[in-house]
């Protein structure tokens, strides 16, 4: 075993791809009651992923949980909160093209 590889904590994004396929799911129905469920899992899978090491895919599942909950709060007819989640989602997102880039960790 490579003593460089830090341990990573996957279950936040494996709970937003959980949640991703439930959204898809409810939206392609039009089914009302997924979308509280499918946002319910998008903030399950935000918190998993605080629970994470600091890395660049910890800031990319939580600013896509975020991104994804405002989407559904819209569709859900509450604009106002909707929006406030998709501009903070660039609170996680805003940085990941330069992190990602130069990324020079285990793996390269």
């Amino acid at each position: 075993s490579d003593d460089r590889v830090e341990r990573r904590d996957t279950r936040g994004a494996f709970a937003l791809q959980y949640a991703l396929v439930g959204l898809l799911r409810g939206v392609s129905t039009l089914s009302d009651e997924q979308l509280p469920e499918c946002k319910s899992r998008l903030w399950h899978a935000d918190a998993l992923a605080s629970l994470d090491t600091d890395w660049v895919g910890k800031r990319v599942v939580r600013g896509v949980c975020t991104l994804c909950a405002g989407i559904v709060h819209c569709l859900q007819r509450e604009p106002v909160r909707g929006v406030f989640h998709i501009l903070r989602s660039w609170r996680w997102l805003r940085s990941l093209k330069t992190e990602a880039l130069e990324y020079r960790g285990v793996g390269c």
